[in-house]
């Protein structure tokens, strides 16, 4: 589990590094499918992005939260 930030609302996330056998890949995604679950929220954006004077500290609703997955094969895995 690595400790990250997301770009948009630099708010934190998190990062995990999966290692599975390929028969288990769709089950384990299967499983993240399950339990990330996105909602909305209000926030009050960063000052400096490419807003007008009249949006400037008014909340936006956004969505946060869900999972991002990235499948890639692995030459080679090591454990000791």
């Amino acid at each position: 589990r690595l400790a990250s930030a997301g770009g948009f609302l630099r708010s934190g996330n998190s990062t995990f590094l999966i290692a599975v056998k390929d028969d288990e890949v769709n089950t384990t995604i299967v499983v993240i499918k399950e339990h990330s679950k996105t909602r909305k929220q209000f926030v009050t954006p960063p000052v400096g992005l490419d807003m007008s004077i009249d949006t400037i500290g008014q909340p936006i609703e956004v969505e946060i939260g869900g999972a991002t997955i990235i499948v890639q094969a692995i030459e080679d895995f090591q454990h000791f």
